[in-house]
C-alpha cells in the first residue's frame, strides 16, 4: 500500500514569502484529503498576480478555475489560463508504462465519467445498454440479430485490452413473459485497498485514466480490466480525497470527496491466469457447487427447464467432464452467425430460437451463453461495454476467467491509444469454429498492434506476435505439442512401440514444418528412433521445467488500511506538517503500536530510496496517531510528496500508500 500526498513547497519572499501545500492522501481503502475544489496548471516564475480570495499578499501560483466550466466537446473554455487546443488530445501522451498525464483537459473524444456513467460520450454511440451498472436497468436478450456495421470504443488502459474493457458487469439472470434479461445482483459494497509495492511474476502491469464530472461521496462507475485486479498506486488531479469500491460482480467505482472535474490514474496489477489460464481437465463437478462463486450459476427453475433443452442442441451436459462440457458450449455460441432474425422463429421463446438457429451478434452470444454455462453450474458472468459484450467463467482453483465468444462490429472506431499498442495473452486455446476465426481476423484488421491470429497455429506471422524468430519455431512447436498432455488434451493415432502419441505428435509436426520451410527435404527428411526420439522429448520436457516459474505463495497476514488527514493544507518552509490519521485491518480491528515512517520526496516515487525521513509517529491502543513534521527551509521549492509507510508486523502486512 502507497500513501503519497502531494505538496507544493516554495520559498519565503523577502518578508513574506509563499508555501502552498496541496495534499493527496491515497489509503488501503482510498483517498483522504485536503484541498481547494480545484487548481490549474502551474503559473510561470515571474507571472504573479493578486487574488481577492486570499488571506494576505502572498504570491498566488495555481490559478483558480471553475471544474464545471469545461466544455464537454474537448475544447476548454477556462478563461486565461493559456490552453491550446492541442491539449486536448494530449492527456494520454506518454512513455509506454508510464503514467498517463493528469490533464484536466478532455481528449479528442474521450469519454467523461459521471455518478451515472458518461456524462458526455463524445463520438461514441449509446451500446445496448446504459454504461453504469449501478442504474438497475437490464441488458435484455433481443431480437436484432443483425451484424453491426460501425462501433466507437475509448481506450482507457495502457496496455489497451482492446476490445474487453469491463464496463459494466452483470450477474443475475431473470425471465418474465418470455422476455430474458441481465442484472447486477443487490450486495454490498466493499473497500478496495490501495496496496503498493510492485507486480508478482505472474501479474501485467496496466495504466488506467479516467475524468471524472465527480459528486461528492457518490459512486462513479468506472472501467477495469480484471475482477481480481491489485491497486497498485493512485494519482489524482486536483488533489482530493477519493476511495475505490467494488460490487458483489467486481464492478469498481470511485467516491470523490468533493464535486468538480477529477482526473484519476490507476497502476493495477492483473493475473495472467484472467487472460488466458489453463482450465483444468480434473476439475470435477462437485467443486462448482461448493465454490462461494456458485451464486453466479443461479437460474429459476423456468430457466433451468428451457436451458435444458437448448443444452440437447450442443450436446453438453453433466455426463461429460466440466472442462468438456465448457468447451462444447464455446464451440457452439462462437460458431453464431449474424443475421437478420428469421421471421418464422418470432413467435418461439427467444433464448431457444436464437441458440437453436445460431445467430447474433456478440450480445446474443454472451447473454445466451451465460443462461446455458449456468445450467450446467458453471458461473457466469455477463460484460459489457461501448462496443462489444464478452462473459466470465470461473474456474475453481483458477478465478474468473474471461472468454471472447466473437459478434464484435464490422469496423470499430479504436481512440484513446497512447502508443504502447495493445495487451496480448498467450494464444487462444479455446476451441475456434471458422466463423470465429474470420470475425478475429477482421477484428484485428480495425486495432493497430492486435494479434488477430488466435489459432494456436504456428504461422510466420504468430511466430513473430510471439517474440519468436522464425529458425526457432521448430524447437517451440516441439514444446508445446509435449505440453499439450499435461493438459489432458485427447490425442489419437498410431503410436510407434516405445513412445507416446504426444511424442510422435510432436515429431511429425516439427518435421512437417521444416519440410514446409525447405530446410528438410521432404524425401530425405532423417528417421529418428524411439530411444532417441524419447530421450529427445525428455529433455525439452526438462528444460520447459526448469524455466517455469514457482507460484508464489499466499501470505496469510491482514492488509492494512491507513487513513490520514492534515490540519492544514497549506504550509511554509520552516514551519511543520501536522499529521493526524488512524491505522486498521481491512477487517475493522485497530493497529496499537504500529511505527510508520513518513518521508519527503518528488511525485510518483516508487521507493523510500533517497527520500528524506521526516520522522517517525506510532499509533495509540486504538489504532490512532498524530504528529508534527518540521519542513527543513533548504527544501527545493516545487511540489512534492509525502509518503507514509508501515513496515508491517508478523501479523498485518506492510503498507504504503501512493
Amino acid at each position: 500500500m502507497r500513501f503519497h500526498r502531494h505538496i507544493k513547497i516554495t520559498r519565503r519572499a523577502a518578508t513574506r514569502g509563499a508555501a502552498l501545500l496541496c495534499l493527496v492522501l491515497l489509503g488501503a481503502g482510498g483517498v483522504a484529503g485536503a484541498s481547494k475544489p480545484g487548481w490549474a496548471q502551474q503559473s510561470g516564475a515571474g507571472d504573479a498576480s493578486a487574488s481577492s480570495t486570499r488571506r494576505d499578499s502572498r504570491r498566488v501560483l495555481h490559478e483558480y478555475f471553475d471544474p464545471w466550466s469545461v466544455n464537454l466537446s474537448g475544447q476548454t473554455s477556462v478563461g486565461g489560463s493559456g490552453a491550446s487546443a492541442d491539449a486536448a488530445s494530449s492527456a494520454f501522451i506518454g512513455m509506454p508504462g508510464q503514467p498517463p498525464g493528469l490533464s484536466l483537459e478532455p481528449a479528442t473524444d474521450e469519454m467523461i465519467l459521471g455518478n451515472q456513467g458518461p456524462v458526455d460520450a463524445g463520438k461514441t454511440a449509446t451500446p445496448w445498454g446504459p454504461l453504469d451498472p449501478g442504474s438497475g436497468a437490464p441488458s435484455r436478450l433481443d431480437s436484432a440479430t443483425d451484424r453491426v456495421d460501425q462501433l466507437n470504443y475509448w481506450a482507457n488502459f495502457e496496455p489497451s485490452v482492446v476490445p474487453y474493457k469491463r464496463v459494466v458487469v452483470q450477474n443475475q439472470v431473470r425471465s418474465a413473459d418470455g422476455q430474458y434479461s441481465l442484472h447486477l445482483a443487490p450486495g454490498r459494497y466493499r473497500s478496495v485497498a490501495i496496496e503498493g509495492g510492485a507486480e508478482r511474476g505472474n501479474e501485467d502491469v496496466f495504466w488506467g485514466s479516467f475524468l471524472l464530472r465527480a459528486r461528492a461521496g457518490e459512486r462513479h462507475p468506472i472501467p477495469s480490466v480484471a475482477p481480481q485486479q491489485r491497486i497498485l498506486s493512485v494519482q489524482a488531479a486536483p488533489m482530493v480525497g477519493l476511495r475505490v469500491e467494488r460490487d458483489e460482480a467486481d464492478n469498481f467505482y470511485i467516491v470523490p470527496a468533493s464535486d468538480g472535474l477529477l482526473r484519476v490514474n490507476m497502476k493495477l496489477a492483473v493475473p495472467r491466469v484472467y487472460f488466458d489460464g489453463e482450465l483444468s481437465a480434473t476439475t470435477t463437478w462437485r467443486e462448482f457447487s461448493q465454490a462461494a462463486q456458485a451464486r453466479d450459476a443461479r437460474l429459476s427453475p423456468h430457466i433451468k427447464d428451457v436451458a435444458a433443452n437448448v443444452l440437447k442442441l450442443n450436446g453438453a451436459s453433466h455426463q461429460m467432464a466440466p472442462r468438456d462440457a465448457l468447451f462444447a458450449l464455446i464451440e457452439y455460441y462462437r460458431d453464431f452467425e449474424a443475421r437478420p432474425f428469421p421471421e418464422s422463429l418470432a413467435k418461439d421463446d427467444l433464448y431457444t430460437a436464437i441458440s437453436a438457429a445460431q445467430i447474433g451478434v456478440c450480445r446474443h452470444r454472451s447473454l445466451a451463453f451465460v443462461i446455458s454455462a449456468r445450467a450446467l453450474g458453471i458461473p457466469a458472468r455477463y460484460i459489457y461495454n461501448e462496443a462489444h459484450a464478452f462473459v466470465e467463467i470461473y474456474w475453481p482453483k483458477l478465478g474468473w476467467r474471461r472468454v471472447d465468444l466473437g459478434g464484435a462490429a464490422e469496423q470499430l472506431d479504436y481512440s484513446g491509444r497512447r502508443g504502447g499498442g495493445v495487451h496480448q495473452a498467450a494464444p487462444d486455446a479455446l476451441p475456434q469454429p471458422p466463423n470465429y476465426i474470420s470475425e478475429l481476423e477482421r477484428m484485428g484488421a480495425d486495432i493497430p498492434g492486435y494479434q488477430s491470429d488466435e489459432s494456436g497455429d504456428t504461422s510466420d506471422a504468430q511466430v513473430a506476435a510471439n517474440g519468436l524468430d522464425a529458425p526457432d519455431a521448430e524447437e517451440q512447436f516441439a514444446e508445446d505439442s509435449v505440453g499439450a498432455t499435461d493438459q489432458g488434451e485427447a490425442l489419437s493415432g498410431e503410436v510407434e512401440p516405445g513412445t507416446t502419441a504426444a511424442e510422435d505428435d510432436a515429431l511429425a509436426a516439427a518435421s512437417e514444418l521444416m519440410q514446409d520451410r525447405g530446410e528438410l527435404p521432404t524425401d530425405e527428411a532423417p528417421a529418428m528412433n524411439a530411444e532417441e526420439h524419447a530421450q529427445d522429448i525428455s529433455d525439452q520436457t526438462e528444460h520447459a521445467g526448469a524455466s517455469a516459474p514457482p507460484e508464489p505463495e499466499a501470505d496469510p497476514r491482514q492488509a492494512v488500511r491507513i487513513d490520514v488527514v492534515a490540519s492544514n493544507p497549506e504550509i511554509f518552509r520552516g514551519t511543520a506538517l501536522q499529521l493526524n490519521g488512524s491505522i486498521f485491518s481491512l477487517q475493522g480491528r485497530a493497529i496499537s503500536r504500529a511505527l510508520l515512517k513518513v518521508y519527503l520526496g518528488p511525485l510518483g516515487a516508487d521507493s523510500t530510496d533517497g527520500l528524506v525521513l521526516l520522522g517517525e509517529i506510532e499509533s495509540d491502543a486504538g489504532g490512532r496517531f498524530s504528529g508534527q513534521f518540521p519542513i527543513a527551509e533548504d527544501i527545493s521549492i516545487g511540489r512534492w510528496s509525502v509518503i507514509l509507510r508501515y513496515d508491517g508486523s508478523d501479523k498485518y502486512l506492510p503498507a504504503q500508500v501512493d
